[in-house]
């Protein structure tokens, strides 16, 4: 006897074969969640009749707006107010997909979309960012204590563990001549644009003597604006500095003598899948001091200096809020001087790490290697399930 398709299921594949509308918003402050952004609209591209609509401003609308979207939105997800951007984009949207911009999701409810959450930073918060109620699907990207977090919430949200999300998996590093530094987005709702530029300005000023006694090629990268600023602050042949997008900045980093960068969680896992030998500067932010400390604590030989090396004080000691601790370490970067011991510390830290030899290297990048892949392998979604990404978010979400 025939088989028949009862209602529900007939609701199912007209669901999946009609076109729609996906929307794509992510925190507009700093790189970090715009390039998940970014690596997620890539797998889901072979979603069946999908359109992808980006909206955003700030840090993201910068690296996103060469991003693989069918339309591409200027303006702010989080201005709510009826008539706004976020409520026309929703109202012909059947899923949204955000990556730590938490503010629209329960408006996106309220209109019927399905909301997927993409979190870098779920083992951090002190509490949720959001009512998990307006949460279809809670992607976690995996980090130290990602899963003891995940198994203490009473939900009924579908939450997953995903592996470090990278571009440049299945990519080799070969060694060249050039370093990067890297300072990545820069952006924060704690800091004023005088901070930011107040931080890069003080630790080139730290190492621009060292790269030049060391005869040293640097490409500095970063957000356009700030790179504009520290091109007026400081010249030579033997400088550059660019604002790449995300595979540019990735493909750059496959042929480099090696990187020194800010704590930048996603910029570490890119350097550390690539096998990249990484130097991390002291933290510009909150979240960075936080992440800092725990890689310190996972990765042995994990090359950089924090403020607590420079500075006695402990900056995690005293019970500070996110915008203290970001005010905090950028007070720390106005102390370092090129001539005073602070900023003699630091100097002598990259030295012996730019000089150091090939064997210990190795030995650096095989374990900042491993940690990525010891994240990869403790996930709920391995490699071949994130890479079919598109399949599971179909089968979830979008029927």
């Amino acid at each position: 006897m025939a088989l028949r398709a009862t209602p529900s299921t007939q609701v199912v594949k007209e669901n999946l074969l009609k076109p729609f509308t996906a929307l794509f918003v992510a925190e507009a402050f700093g790189f970090g969640p715009a390039s998940k952004l970014i690596a997620i609209a890539k797998l889901l591209r072979t979603l069946e009749g999908m359109t992808a609509v980006y909206l955003g401003h700030g840090s993201a609308y910068e690296l996103c707006r060469t991003g693989p979207f069918d339309s591409v939105i200027y303006g702010d997800p989080t201005d709510l107010r009826r008539g706004a951007e976020i409520h026309l984009q929703l109202s012909s949207a059947k899923v949204i997909f955000t990556a730590m911009e938490f503010r629209p999701l329960p408006l996106a409810k309220s209109m019927g979309v399905r909301t997927v959450v993409f979190d870098s930073l779920f083992w951090m918060w002190p509490e949720l960012p959001c009512d998990l109620n307006d949460v279809d699907l809670y992607l976690c990207q995996n980090f130290v204590g990602v899963s003891e977090r995940a198994s203490s919430l009473n939900h009924n949200v579908m939450i997953k563990i995903v592996p470090p999300i990278t571009i440049s998996k299945g990519l080799e590093w070969s060694r060249g001549e050039s370093v990067v530094v890297n300072f990545g987005g820069m952006d924060n709702p704690y800091v004023t644009r005088a901070g930011v530029v107040g931080y890069a300005t003080n630790v080139l000023k730290v190492m621009i003597p060292l790269f030049h006694q060391l005869g040293l090629k640097v490409d500095v990268c970063g957000r356009r604006w700030v790179m504009d600023e520290l091109r007026s602050e400081f010249s030579g042949p033997t400088l550059s500095f660019q604002s790449l997008g995300l595979e540019e900045f990735v493909h750059r980093l496959k042929h480099v003598r090696c990187l020194i960068t800010s704590p930048g969680l996603e910029t570490l896992y890119e350097a550390f899948t690539l096998g990249v030998p990484t130097y991390i500067l002291p933290a510009q932010n909150n979240s960075q001091i936080y992440q800092a400390r725990q890689l310190r604590g996972e990765v042995q030989r994990l090359p950089g200096m924090q403020w607590e090396d420079v500075f006695e004080d402990d900056l995690l000691e005293p019970e500070l809020g996110p915008a203290e601790l970001t005010q905090q370490a950028l007070q720390n970067a106005a102390r370092l001087g090129a001539t005073n011991s602070a900023g003699a510390a630091l100097r002598d830290s990259l030295r012996r790490f730019l000089e150091q030899d090939r064997e210990l290297v190795v030995l650096q990048r095989r374990e900042q290697y491993n940690f990525v892949q010891r994240l990869r392998s403790s996930s709920d979604l391995g490699a071949k399930e994130w890479s079919g990404l598109a399949a599971f978010v179909k089968r979830t979400v979008c029927s």
